[in-house]
């Protein structure tokens, strides 16, 4: 991740990694100075919709190549394969950054307590946020008041708080 030095007209997406006594913690939002369009309205609920169905998937003991088949068939049904196919969905925090990338072909197995930044991407919008594994799901933590949110169900039912594009005038 890094900056340009273009100016932002429309839209952009911040993505911000924090360290604090050597941890890591990394977010991403979106601030727009327009209203969204239908289509971006719909990539948007799209990419959250992809985070909070994959949630209960990551948890104590869960092999990263059974969660990356769930994610493949999460972005079929959803008829966004090809996003699947390109996208970094997830990275382990740690002392380093990262201290491992999630990938398909992964032998390796989730652990609790583990954070973990996890991203969806869906045409142009991005959608970011830092969590642990827990025993049954992962759970997100470090979510400021002052951001805007969402309500999302997991496909378990829970509910799960995601951040939503912030809409500033210019």
């Amino acid at each position: 991740w890094s900056y340009g030095s273009g100016v932002v007209k429309k839209r952009c997406s911040i993505n911000f990694i924090a360290r604090k006594k050597g941890i890591h913690f990394a977010v991403s939002r979106t601030v727009s100075f327009s209203p969204l369009s239908s289509q971006e309205q719909k990539e948007y609920q799209q990419a959250s919709e992809v985070l909070a169905e994959i949630v209960p998937w990551v948890k104590n003991g869960a092999s990263h190549q059974q969660v990356w088949q769930g994610l493949k068939n999460i972005c079929q049904e959803k008829k966004i394969s090809n996003q699947c196919r390109a996208a970094e969905f997830a990275w382990q925090l740690g002392y380093r950054h990262p201290e491992h990338v999630f990938k398909p072909q992964d032998d390796q197995f989730f652990s609790s307590d583990t954070p973990w930044y996890w991203q969806s991407v869906v045409g142009s919008t991005m959608i970011g946020h830092s969590f642990i594994v827990g025993k049954n799901m992962m759970e997100g933590y470090g979510m400021s008041d002052r951001w805007p949110t969402r309500e999302f169900k997991t496909s378990e039912g829970a509910s799960l708080q995601l951040p939503e594009v912030m809409e500033r005038s210019c």
